[in-house]
């Protein structure tokens, strides 16, 4: 049963089914999908049952079935996506209930070190991203890796593997993973004054990555980015916060959200299959614009309740508050939250832990 739990949650940590699709083709990209849901579900029913995470079901079946009413572009595409994030939701959350901590983390390493690997095949464009394709993404994956790892003990591993996280993070240029590493790393320094180490390793990675610019194909305009962020010189043109931010992104679509607050404008209507728009790149604006108020307060609901909860444990278990807060601000970058299987995973993942009782030592 083992060798299952590692395959799916290899599938899942390393977006294989995204990764072949886009290196090997389509072929092979939509059967790997259909492999890992085949896996998911033998594991389901392979196991004990566990009770189902309600909060979320609610929230898929509100959203699929109110987004419905007004728009639909092709039913095939939208049952198909709605069958597999039931599915997801239900074994998806027993995967998640039966990895602990250790071994998430080894699997997030594995994955971002593809990001470090990747800088030895070069890019065009001079960003890395490893298994993930999108930079961004990988960037995500890095920030999640990084959080969670202020639940190990062994202090030497934590920063060994944190040091692997921030480098990753760091090559794949993406602004979001720069702001939230400074957010978090901050507020585990304000909390225990031995983690003001990971500000200085962090800033001698940007040190060392900035001297060596000459040997690497990096991305100067994302790298010019990160010198003005650091620097705290945010006004800047090339600091990347307001030129070419999402906020343009967030605005083509205010007017359509509020003309349809209470039903939405139907599926995927904001999530860029208009030729002209792009997407609205924020999973708030995506729910409550596709589908209306009542899915979006659930969603809302649901990672409010994360963020409360997680602040009682922060003093056994901060990890929780730093992925929810990680969480929180990552919907607001992206409109894919319902395909998004792995920060599903990790919504799961701290959803349970939070949820298991005071008595029970937490994993």
């Amino acid at each position: 049963m083992k060798l299952l739990h590692y395959f799916v949650l290899a599938f899942i940590v390393f977006a294989l089914p995204s990764f072949l699709l886009v290196v090997v083709g389509g072929t092979i990209g939509s059967a790997s999908s259909y492999l890992m849901f085949i896996a998911l579900a033998a594991y389901y029913f392979l196991n004990k049952k566990s009770k189902p995470l309600f909060p979320f079901i609610m929230l898929g079946i509100t959203y699929y079935a109110i987004s419905s009413i007004t728009f639909v572009e092709n039913y095939n595409d939208y049952l198909m996506e709605f069958i597999k994030y039931i599915l997801f939701v239900v074994a998806g959350a027993e995967i998640a209930k039966n990895t602990n901590n250790k071994l998430l983390i080894y699997f997030l390493l594995i994955g971002v070190s593809s990001i470090i690997f990747h800088v030895l095949l070069g890019s065009e464009y001079g960003r890395y991203s490893g298994f993930y394709i999108n930079p961004n993404g990988a960037g995500f994956l890095c920030i999640i890796g990084y959080s969670l790892c202020y639940s190990l003990s062994n202090k030497k591993a934590r920063l060994l593997f944190q040091l692997i996280f921030t480098v990753a993070g760091i090559l794949t240029f993406s602004r979001t993973f720069i702001l939230l590493w400074l957010v978090i790393t901050i507020i585990s320094a304000i909390q225990k004054k031995e983690n003001f180490i990971n500000l200085g390793f962090g800033f001698l990675m940007l040190v060392i990555l900035l001297s060596i610019t000459a040997f690497l194909d990096l991305n100067t305009v994302r790298l010019s980015m990160i010198e003005n962020i650091v620097s705290g010189n945010i006004s800047s043109p090339n600091s990347g916060i307001s030129t070419g931010s999402r906020f343009d992104s967030w605005a083509v679509y205010y007017d359509d959200i509020l003309e349809n607050p209470i039903l939405g404008n139907g599926f995927k209507a904001l999530s860029g299959i208009d030729e002209v728009k792009q997407g609205v790149h924020n999973s708030y604006l995506m729910i409550l614009g596709e589908s209306g108020i009542f899915p979006f307060l659930i969603f809302i609901g649901i990672y409010l309740n994360l963020l409360f909860k997680s602040l009682k444990k922060i003093a056994s278990n901060p990890e929780y508050l730093y992925l929810s807060i990680v969480l929180i601000v990552l919907f607001l970058v992206f409109h894919n939250y319902f395909t998004n299987y792995i920060l599903l995973f990790v919504s799961f993942w701290i959803t349970i832990n939070l949820n298991k009782p005071i008595e029970e030592k937490p994993i």
